[in-house]
């Protein structure tokens, strides 16, 4: 079974099956209109996000083709 492990160093240390990982739509919560006009560096709230939903995405896509896996 291919799995990761998460929280490696913590106190909640697990491993689970790849397949059981979600990532949580952080697409919706970019859209909050709340989030208009918050940026950190040069970069608005909203795009960090979606960078960050991205990232994940491609990472775990990247884990289960190393795995042959796919998605």
């Amino acid at each position: 079974m291919n799995t990761i492990t998460l929280n490696k160093r913590g106190k909640d240390k697990r491993t689970i099956p790849l397949s059981q990982v979600v990532i949580p739509d952080l697409w919706k919560i970019a859209q909050i209109k709340e989030l208009e006009g918050y940026s950190l560096g040069d970069k608005s709230a909203k795009d960090l996000i979606l960078e960050c939903w991205r990232l994940c995405h491609d990472l775990l896509n990247e884990l289960r083709e190393r795995n042959g896996q796919s998605y």
